[in-house]
């Protein structure tokens, strides 16, 4: 398939040069070409490929995109597998109880005015309210990136699979990916020249609390980064501190109107009507804080698709909500959320969650709800995604069909295949000559091969299993150059 498309491209190139007409075949949006009429039948198929050609009709390794990677990493897993269907609500009954065993329980005044804001205002967001927040904030950020017509624009979607930031690009691609020039996983995989363009950036994630997490990303970049930069923060939820912190490292970042700001613990106590300072002592005291562990700075909101950790929210309270006495003696537990009364919490330690129990964070498999993205099956060509040890799209870049060397710029070759463009059989039977091409082997030692338009040679290319004494990635790309001729004769 892919050579045939090569084949054509080549066979195309000419027809365009004998009718005078520009031999440029670069991808257009949607798949289209600038090319004569007697080009047409190649329309879409190298676009696909994330190949570009210049103008004499050779591809361009600077034109190869992860995009393309990552658009068929979409279609294949879009739809309901992306969709947690179980109920992690608020349990109502039990947080009502709960209040009014605190205001029964002779514990100090402080704690029941916290009790009372806690329930008043834990937000529970559940997938279908969260997907349509989430697609909301996508659409505005394309409009906006639509109206700014920035030279690029490269989505940032997370280095490790398992994390939320690949879910929620998955979520969202059907918005973006008209958009969208390129995918990164990290910000200085951006070519540094780019900088100095109006390049706009999506920085996209489930939610931010803290603001950290990003701004560490944001700052990894931050001797790169321009003003005329467009840098989007592409999420549904966002704490009102966090904003601050991410605006501190970065002034120019862009937030849609449409995300929903969520406040702290000591926000809501203050608009409470209640002393911030004077409950949050109290619940600083020793016996306190180890039943509660709450923080003023926790956002008071979980999501139907996971609980965050002991950074971002009270969630040893959203595990088990004690119930103690003035001198802290546990009297009875209550859950907050349904679905997850009989779950044994344990902490990273290993250690089973209890009162007397620091927490810092939850073993991952043993908490309620488990971050469901976390177990999502994600395949590429029909098989599993298994090693998060890679970035995703060197991950997926290795699983491509038959080792595609189309994404190196040349084209896919098999053993008994090449390409029509130069069928001339090589002395050694196991060979094929390729095409005409001047290559670059200094290239190869990083698997990208370079081409240049004239002084084209007769290029033999075969595969390598065997270990090499280079540093040339496996599997190798065997380049052995003969003689050289005119690229322009060869056209004629």
């Amino acid at each position: 398939m892919v050579i045939d498309i090569i084949s054509a491209a080549v066979t195309c190139q000419m027809q365009c040069v004998r009718c005078d007409q520009p031999a440029t075949l670069r991808c257009k949006s949607r798949c289209g070409y600038t090319i004569c009429l007697e080009c047409e039948s190649l329309e879409g198929h190298c676009c696909q490929l994330g190949v570009n050609y210049n103008e004499y009709g050779f591809p361009e390794v600077d034109s190869i995109q992860y995009k393309v990677l990552f658009d068929k990493f979409h279609k294949e897993n879009k739809g309901t597998k992306l969709y947690p269907t179980q109920n992690y609500s608020l349990n109502l009954d039990q947080l009502n109880a709960w209040v009014l065993a605190v205001e029964q329980s002779g514990c100090p005044s402080e704690i029941v005015n916290f009790a009372h804001t806690f329930v008043k205002n834990l937000t529970y967001i559940g997938f279908d309210l969260f997907h349509e927040k989430l697609n909301q904030v996508a659409q505005d950020i394309r409009v906006q990136i639509a109206a700014l017509a920035p030279a690029k624009v490269y989505a940032l979607i997370g280095m490790n699979f398992r994390k939320s930031t690949t879910w929620v690009a998955l979520l969202v691609w059907d918005v973006l990916t008209t958009v969208v020039t390129n995918v990164v996983t990290d910000l200085k995989e951006i070519p540094i020249e780019d900088f100095d363009s109006n390049i706009a950036i999506i920085h996209m994630d489930d939610m931010s609390y803290s603001g950290s997490q990003m701004a560490e990303t944001i700052d990894s970049a931050i001797a790169s980064l321009r003003p005329e930069n467009h840098y989007f923060v592409l999420v549904p939820y966002l704490g009102i501190a966090a904003k601050r912190h991410l605006l501190r490292t970065w002034r120019h970042l862009i937030f849609s109107s449409c995300t929903v700001e969520i406040a702290t613990v000591w926000q809501f106590l203050t608009w409470d009507g209640y002393d911030p300072m004077e409950i949050m002592t109290k619940l600083n005291d020793p016996v306190w804080y180890l039943l509660y562990q709450v923080k003023s700075t926790h956002n008071l909101i979980y999501f139907n698709h996971k609980l965050a950790d002991s950074v971002s929210i009270p969630n040893k309270m959203l595990a088990g909500l004690y119930v103690a006495d003035a001198k802290g003696k546990v009297l009875q537990t209550f859950h907050a959320i349904r679905g997850c009364e009989q779950t044994v919490y344990k902490t990273d330690q290993g250690k089973i969650l209890g009162p007397d129990v620091s927490l810092t964070d939850f073993d991952e498999k043993s908490t309620c709800p488990v971050a469901f993205y976390k177990n999502i099956k994600y395949t590429f060509n029909g098989a599993v995604l298994e090693n998060t040890r890679q970035p995703l799209l060197e991950i997926l870049d290795k699983m491509q069909d038959s080792w595609s060397m189309c994404k190196l710029g040349v084209m896919e070759f098999a053993s008994q295949r090449y390409c029509s463009f130069q069928a001339t059989r090589a002395a050694d039977k196991e060979t094929k000559i390729s095409r005409w091409f001047s290559v670059d082997s200094t290239s190869t030692a990083s698997g990208r091969v370079t081409f240049h338009a004239f002084s084209c040679y007769a290029v033999f290319v075969q595969r390598s299993n065997s270990d090499e004494s280079t540093t040339i990635a496996k599997p190798t790309v065997q380049v052995i150059v003969t003689r050289e001729t005119d690229v322009r004769s060869s056209l004629g």
